[in-house]
């Protein structure tokens, strides 16, 4: 009864703040709509506990949050030092006194990205008194709020004139459900929103609180995961350069951008006698090999270690993580839906590419980021991950920007039939 007493104070809190507060106030949705699509996000997000818990009766959910309860009895215990010091302090190195018997029993304390998943459900823990029904609620929100910033943005900058484009970023299946679970997703998908929605208001306005959103999105998700911030780097730094120079051709410059940044990641490591990026991709695929297989494995094969046996393995990676789950891979309900999401998605992409160059300079360069991105991101899972339950959690982070992207090419598609 206490558990569902918090749940239901905090969801409706949260969600009048979002129907009062005037941040929250929106030229796109009425107050109405928008606390309907709150509403569905919370839903998805208490969803993603109860489905794990009853039916996948499994989730690395589960132990974040049991690793979080240790830090929050340091709360209970009168240790509140301690609390805020393992809620915000570095960890993952030896530790002796208080806090040794903690991070002893916690299980997260080496592994930085894992840990941000504890160190977060532990702060959570200081409101929800510990409820992981509550902590989800918390997670979802920050999920909201990213479509929120990320709906902004495209707003700001491609101006869509039919709101079906932005009603993708929170109806999206993989959108909704993915992105509002208890997981790294809901927090990648705020704190990339964060940065991007923070570098478009610097590059219109340079408003000195835009840098710190932009600087504090960007160490926080280094923490959270490292590798979706270097993916965001090239693609960022391209439409930079495209916006301060106007260059006539928005693709060259992005591909100049992305030649020097792989070449350099390919001759850095001969030239200094480190791991080559190739040696580390299969070493992290090999990684997850070794975690077993589960119902809805793949078969990756052998990669060869060098750059050219990588590119090679590039149109398998994009065909496992794009359009995988294919009718072929049905055997459920759950991936029956997921195959039809990815026949729609692989679909739009396709015809998309025949109507960029219809699109104006300035919204084909901001096209070009969000797609970007999401190529290499998926590009990075299906290169490294044999299981395609687990492609689908992970590749919606990358869809979080190619939905819309492709849903607003689609809509100028329909503009010019029309």
């Amino acid at each position: 009864m206490k558990e569902f007493l918090t749940f239901l104070f905090y969801f409706l809190l949260l969600g009048t703040l979002v129907y009062k507060a005037k941040i929250f106030k929106s030229d796109i949705f009425s107050k109405r709509q928008l606390w309907a699509l709150y509403s569905l996000k919370m839903f998805s997000g208490l969803s993603y506990v109860l489905i794990s818990k009853g039916l996948i009766k499994a989730g690395d959910i589960f132990l974040y949050f049991e690793d979080s309860k240790l830090i929050y009895q340091e709360l209970l215990q009168g240790r509140v030092f301690d609390y805020f010091y393992l809620c915000f302090a570095p960890n993952g190195y030896l530790v002796e006194g208080n806090i040794a018997k903690v991070v002893d029993a916690m299980g997260f304390w080496w592994d930085s990205s894992a840990y941000m998943v504890v160190r977060l459900n532990a702060i959570f823990n200081f409101f929800s008194f510990a409820s992981i029904y509550t902590n989800a609620l918390f997670f979802a929100f920050l999920s909201f709020l990213g479509s929120l910033l990320l709906v902004r943005s495209i707003q700001i900058v491609l101006k869509p004139k039919t709101k079906w484009v932005l009603w993708t970023v929170f109806l999206s299946p993989s959108l909704l459900y993915w992105t509002a679970g208890m997981h790294k997703e809901s927090i990648c998908v705020f704190l990339i929103a964060c940065l991007l929605f923070g570098l478009i208001k610097i590059l219109r306005t340079r408003i000195w609180y835009y840098y710190l959103l932009v600087c504090l999105a960007a160490v926080l998700l280094w923490f959270t995961r490292f590798f979706i911030l270097a993916l965001l780097i090239p693609p960022l730094v391209s439409y930079i350069i495209w916006y301060w120079k106007k260059f006539n051709r928005p693709i060259l410059v992005f591909a100049v951008v992305y030649f020097l940044v792989f070449g350099l990641l390919f001759i850095l490591p001969e030239c200094f006698d480190l791991p080559s990026l190739s040696g580390q991709i299969i070493a992290r695929k090999e990684l997850y090999e070794a975690l077993g297989s589960g119902n809805t494995a793949i078969e990756l094969g052998v990669y060869e270690d060098s750059p050219l046996g990588l590119f090679k393995k590039l149109p398998q990676a994009l065909f496992n993580s794009l359009i995988r789950p294919h009718f072929m891979d049905v055997n459920s309900i759950f991936l029956a839906l997921a195959s039809l999401e990815s026949f729609v998605i692989s679909l739009a992409f396709i015809i998309s590419i025949f109507y960029l160059k219809e699109l104006s300079k300035p919204k084909r360069a901001f096209i070009y980021l969000l797609m970007a991105f999401s190529l290499s991101y998926l590009l990075l899972t299906g290169l490294i991950v044999p299981n395609i339950g687990a492609i689908l959690r992970y590749r919606s982070v990358a869809l979080f920007l190619m939905i819309p992207a492709l849903a607003y090419v689609l809509s100028k598609k329909d503009s010019l039939a029309n």
